[in-house]
């Protein structure tokens, strides 16, 4: 049976990628920072078991890999924002990326699948691009999205030691989403949500459990991949943003308004928003800011064509993944009163 370590195992994605390969036999080793109540559904499964600790030392990740005999690492964790001070983001996604490509340098695993996204792609604001494998590099400056680009660097520079395969997926979405889905409905409840950019702005979008689905798939596959592949993964359906808020208004609020501004009056919103927030040192994130802003008004296509020559039958429709999405929405946040 082989052995694998899952960082992030308690995010959004760490737990469904933790879920899927322990039902395909896999032994999963789950890295999380704390134990929690995502982690407890973990407990009942002799696949899975719990590992708490971070990626802060090498030396403690390369014992953990060696005393497990860990074969192959999938490195999911990261400090996914468009807010917070820069220094956690490079702590995290790139120096403790560092560390664990260290520790399983030291350990002698067999393959390291490091978990990009998307972002680290070139794109603009007000216009359609369409992103492969050969899209240029973001020469963005946001925290988020440099880290995560120097990160994915230093795996790929890590491919004489191990096998690496990065793996950028599209915005996750699914059952238990904590950031976008749950922003979008509490706008909603309150009767008006405001969407920069224009009625035409696509979103690219992939299901979680598609997601882990696909990570599964290349583990079972990757003695045929060469090491440094990069794969862009998204499911196969174009929506734009107002038809993906759409999907929540009946049950959230059937009434609510859903008006498009222009990119230049959500500039100066955020911009107001961000200074608020740091002249009055307010730790949580502002309604909207620059970085938000970028993503939300520029329309984007993902090219899965490469996903698709590595893809089993198995992903679940769009359509149904909404249906699903949509309907544990509806009973764990859409019919449960905000408290403030």
């Amino acid at each position: 049976m082989a052995k694998v370590l899952v960082t992030g195992a308690n995010g959004f994605a760490g737990r469904s990628i933790c879920k899927v390969l322990a039902l395909h036999g896999y032994q999963v080793y789950a890295l999380v920072r704390k134990i929690s109540v995502h982690t407890q559904l973990f407990v009942n499964n002799p696949r899975i078991t719990l590992l708490q600790g971070d990626l802060s030392s090498a030396e403690a990740l390369f014992d953990l890999l060696e005393k497990n005999e860990i074969e192959h690492v999938i490195h999911s964790a990261a400090v996914v924002s468009d807010w917070g001070p820069k220094e956690i983001f490079y702590e995290v996604n790139v120096n403790g990326t560092r560390r664990l490509l260290e520790a399983s340098r030291l350990a002698a695993i067999k393959n390291f699948l490091y978990i990009s996204t998307i972002d680290v792609l070139d794109y603009k604001h007000g216009k359609h691009t369409v992103l492969s494998e050969t899209t240029p590099y973001t020469s963005s400056g946001h925290p988020y999205q440099k880290t995560k680009l120097l990160g994915e660097l230093a795996a790929v520079d890590s491919r004489e030691y191990f096998k690496v395969v990065i793996l950028r997926p599209a915005w996750l979405f699914g059952p238990g989403d904590k950031t976008l889905i749950p922003e979008i409905i509490h706008n909603l409840k309150q009767g008006f949500l405001l969407l920069p950019g224009k009625k035409d702005t696509y979103i690219p979008l992939l299901y979680v459990e598609n997601f882990a689905f696909f990570v599964r798939n290349v583990l079972d596959r990757i003695d045929g991949l060469p090491s440094g592949t990069k794969m862009n993964l998204c499911d196969d359906a174009k929506i734009t943003w107002r038809q993906f808020v759409t999907f929540f208004k009946p049950a959230c609020n059937a009434k609510a308004v859903v008006v498009n501004i222009p990119y230049v009056l959500g500039y100066v919103a955020s911009l107001l928003f961000e200074n608020y927030h740091r002249l009055l040192g307010i730790k949580t994130r502002p309604m909207i800011t620059r970085s938000s802003l970028s993503m939300v008004t520029s329309s984007l296509e993902v090219d899965s064509s490469s996903m698709k020559q590595h893809l089993d039958n198995g992903f679940l429709s769009f359509e149904k993944a909404m249906d699903r999405t949509v309907a544990w929405f509806n009973i764990n946040y859409c019919l449960r009163k905000e408290v403030h």
